[in-house]
């Protein structure tokens, strides 16, 4: 589902993934666990509505023959990945073209002035920007609650 000519319309978690996410955070809440998600992607995706509920979110991306462990380095604290990445991870598909390093516009956000630059029905800026601190192989997604 990723790759050369392998767009997709719609970049949310294919097949019956939301399901499944939905019925494990359920099942955490009920046992009063906390969710780490490691979400493998080819590019970032849609998925407001996990970064909001997880805990914590490692975005993976499609590490190579190592991917286990590092990944368990970094979730278990010996490694912290260093480095930036140029990618924004984005609220909705309308918000897509949509990068971190974007220079404001003539007319900045401003929620209280119609006049501006902004979206009706999310914030103007990606949860990259808010809730992601993007790195090199493996993302990390701090979540303040």
């Amino acid at each position: 589902m990723s790759g050369e000519a392998a767009s997709r319309a719609h970049p949310h978690l294919p097949g019956r993934q939301r399901q499944f996410a939905e019925a494990v955070f359920e099942r955490a809440r009920v046992m009063r666990k906390p969710v780490t998600v490691i979400l493998f992607s080819g590019r970032p995706l849609i998925v407001p509505w996990l970064i909001e509920r997880a805990d914590a979110v490692l975005a993976a991306w499609f590490l190579g023959s190592e991917a286990g462990n590092a990944l368990a380095d970094v979730m278990l604290g010996r490694m912290s990945p260093s480095g930036r990445t140029p990618v924004s991870w984005a609220r909705s598909v309308g918000q897509v073209p949509i990068f971190f390093g974007a220079r404001p516009g003539g007319r900045p956000a401003n929620p209280k002035d119609i006049y501006t630059s902004k979206y009706l029905d999310v914030p103007t800026i990606p949860c990259s920007r808010s809730a992601l601190d993007l790195r090199t192989d493996v993302s990390v997604c701090r979540i303040s609650r």
